[in-house]
């Protein structure tokens, strides 16, 4: 498969995942299907923003998220919903979010 498009050098990914507690994935799956809504629809440096659960681990939640530049990865990271995302996946979650952040060459 031919990738149609280049990322500007210097995109910033972010791959990052989170363990649902158990009982817990539906509620933590709908707060996330939110949070992805509200960046695809409030970020405009934002190019993807994926969510992904478990096929093989119950419970695993991942996200894939490219943004234009590292500034608009930290408006991201400032942004309101991302922060409400945090606090409401606090209960939810059997650990940290681990996070990954990546840069395009």
């Amino acid at each position: 498969m031919q990738q149609k498009e280049q990322l500007p050098k210097g995109a910033v990914t972010v791959v990052a995942h989170v363990q649902a507690h158990g009982g817990r994935e539906d509620k933590l799956i709908e707060i996330s299907t939110r949070l992805m809504g509200e960046v695809r629809a409030n970020e405009p440096g934002n190019l993807l923003f994926q969510t992904h659960r478990g096929a093989d681990v119950p419970g695993i939640i991942l996200f894939y998220e490219i943004f234009e530049t590292e500034k608009a990865f930290q408006a991201h990271k400032a942004a309101e919903h991302t922060k409400r995302w945090f606090r409401e996946i606090e209960p939810l979650v059997a650990g940290p979010v681990q996070v990954f952040v990546l840069r395009a060459m």
